[in-house]
């Protein structure tokens, strides 16, 4: 029995498939656009007041940390996003330096490292949430009344697969000689009414860059034919030495 006369039919159509799987597998990763363009609000006035006791209580001010909205908006340039943090109204962006209000901006599903972008006393900056070095100490940023507007290059951000953003404001005030300093803090997030969460990280629905998505599973059954492959080549190889 000719072997080779087997084999090299299965090897060639299984080389064919895995590499029309693996090019369509780059087209439908690379055609999945990234939508930057995000409108979150947070209707109730939950600002978190933590006290020195380690007790905690919501109120819904002071007003220059009460997060109303949060935006992204991508620029007519392609190349910027413009950052939002909206005060609920009587509110004023307040600039000081115990005063920080940050945006933080996952470009990666899971979370895990992200950027973030921090405005204190008139300076705003860019880095990551696993290193203290700055990407940039000067971004372009904008205040009028109640809205804080921060201008970040996407090329600072690297590759982007998955885009969302979170926010918070806080500030350190001195009550009294009895209740001493309180941390005032508000969130503003991807699901409102609940301070403290982070965006989405249900990975399983195929959306927003989820791992289960059309361009991962093709890129799984690719990887699974290669392996098939190898092992067909390594049986044919065996099989040509023993006839």
């Amino acid at each position: 029995m000719n072997m080779k006369r087997i084999y090299t039919p299965i090897i060639a159509l299984l080389l064919i498939v895995s590499i029309s799987i693996l090019s369509f597998n780059a087209q439908v990763v690379g055609a999945q656009d990234i939508d930057f363009d995000l409108d979150y609000s947070d209707p109730a006035s939950d600002v978190t007041w933590v006290y020195e006791n380690g007790t905690t209580e919501m109120r819904n001010d002071p007003k220059y940390v009460n997060i109303k909205w949060l935006r992204s908006e991508l620029q007519p340039d392609n190349e910027t996003i413009k950052l939002t943090i909206e005060l609920a109204s009587p509110g004023k962006i307040r600039t000081d330096n115990i005063t920080i209000y940050q945006i933080n901006i996952y470009t990666a599903v899971g979370n895990a490292s992200h950027f973030i972008v921090n405005y204190t006393n008139g300076n705003c900056k860019l880095r990551t949430n696993t290193s203290a070095s700055f990407i940039n100490e000067s971004i372009e940023y904008s205040i009028s009344g109640l809205r804080l507007d921060c201008f970040v290059n996407l090329s600072e951000l690297g590759n982007i697969t998955y885009y969302n953003v979170d926010a918070s404001a806080e500030t350190r005030e001195y009550e009294n000689e009895t209740i001493g300093w309180v941390l005032k803090k508000d969130f503003g997030w991807e699901v409102s009414g609940s301070p403290g969460t982070t965006p989405d990280d249900d990975l399983t629905d195929g959306e927003d860059g989820g791992i289960f998505d059309l361009g991962s599973d093709l890129c799984i059954i690719s990887i699974v034919l290669a392996l098939i492959l190898v092992v067909v080549i390594i049986i044919a190889i065996l099989a040509r030495r023993r006839y």
